[in-house]
């Protein structure tokens, strides 16, 4: 069956990954309750929580007794449900406060204690009136990310996702979202047969942000669909395509500030990342901004199994190229092209996501950096469709 699960507002801790198998044409729903617009959905998860609470509060013993029933209660405990999945650590930024049975720094299986101060520095952001659903995973597991998504179809709206887990894995886990089938016994992804979908992720209006790993990644095949997103200040990449198969549209997102290393974890990972890195599959990118990443902007390196279509975007101030398309000569470039795309080492930054806007006018840091800023090695002759700024040339963009 569909499903559907709208969050209100307000920060929570999860207490471990939300990872989804969906069955057949099955679809499942994850939205910020102001994304819906049934006025309805307040009263039926009042219902649903009651519920549940009622099945939390009786012995295990009675529940499981066929002599004993309850109005409105089923007479066998099943596996955990969303709810229980979403039964985190709520967190009140304005009181400072978690609303749990555990204390801050002694919190559930799975969720690291103390060294809170930099989640209440990120979480603060999310103050005010206009507060989205801000979900955390703070683990102690080794490459465990936030959403998994093995099979069939999730879409996932109007959140706010922060992630910090332990290892350095960013392939297998180490991410805020993991697109991914699952394996086999021999080690090899699984090929998902009909009438179910391979693993497919609709994600639109979300900031996205990884302290320990990438900040979403599609493997083996999935496919995702990013719209409108923010995907910031990650420990490794921003997006990361590859496997064969896989494939990614990308569109009026934000990918900023990604690659600087991980600061919590004395072995975690370093810095020197990409904003987006194709190592196979398709990745098509319309309308982005790609900015201020520690490696290159945009790095797609295969050159048979990759096709890379850019247009209409900006790639200015990454760490060394703005744009590294597939070696010249191979399949690959042949598939790829560049249009109509603003490149340079320095300039103003026009933000497209709607939380991208959000966090740069909170910071009042929309400028990128003018001084110690590489050459630019790319050339107008290699990318003709493209706005490319050589090194002294000045550039004005429309905000």
């Amino acid at each position: 069956k569909t499903c559907r699960v709208i969050i209100h507002p307000g920060s929570y801790f999860l207490k471990k990954s939300l990872v989804f198998n969906c069955i057949g044409k099955a679809k499942v729903t994850i939205e910020a309750a102001a994304q819906s617009s049934d006025p309805e959905h307040a009263m039926t998860w009042l219902r649903n929580y009651h519920t549940w609470t009622l099945m939390e509060s009786i012995p295990h013993q009675a529940l499981s007794s066929p002599s004993k029933s309850f109005a409105g209660c089923h007479s066998r405990r099943t596996s955990a449900s969303l709810r229980q999945m979403f039964g985190c650590r709520y967190y009140n930024s304005a009181a400072n406060t978690f609303d749990s049975d555990e204390s801050a720094g002694n919190g559930p299986e799975g969720i690291a204690s103390g060294g809170t101060s930099w989640i209440h520095d990120q979480i603060s952001h999310n103050d005010g009136p206009n507060q989205s659903p801000f979900l955390v995973l703070d683990s102690k597991r080794h490459n465990e990310p936030v959403i998994r998504v093995r099979q069939g179809v999730v879409n996932i709206k109007g959140l706010k996702i922060l992630h910090s887990c332990m290892g350095t894995d960013i392939w297998n886990g180490n991410a805020a979202v993991q697109v991914q089938p699952p394996f086999g016994t021999d080690g090899a992804p699984v090929r998902i047969a009909a009438p179910s979908v391979g693993p497919t992720a609709n994600v639109s209006c979300c900031d996205i942000m990884s302290l320990s790993g990438r900040g979403f990644v599609n493997i083996d095949g999935g496919l995702s669909r990013i719209f409108n997103c923010n995907i910031h200040n990650s420990a490794a990449t921003g997006i990361y395509v590859g496997g064969a198969g896989s494939r990614a549209l990308i569109t009026q997102t934000d990918v900023v500030e990604n690659g600087n290393g991980d600061n919590r974890h004395a072995r975690g990972v370093a810095r020197g990342h990409s904003g987006v890195y194709l190592e196979q599959g398709l990745a098509k990118i319309i309308d982005c901004n790609i900015s201020k990443n520690s490696l290159t902007g945009i790095s797609a390196v295969s050159g048979e199994h990759a096709t890379l279509n850019i247009e209409q975007s900006d790639l200015i101030a990454n760490g060394s190229l703005q744009l590294e398309m597939p070696p010249i000569g191979t399949p690959s470039r042949n598939r790829s092209s560049s249009r109509d795309n603003t490149i340079a080492a320095r300039g103003t930054i026009r933000l497209r996501s709607k939380f991208g806007k959000e966090r740069a006018a909170a910071n009042a840091n929309l400028t990128s950096p003018t001084t110690a800023l590489p050459p630019l090695p790319q050339s107008p002759s290699e990318f003709p469709d493209d706005r490319v700024m050589r090194a002294g040339q000045v550039m004005v963009v429309d905000n």
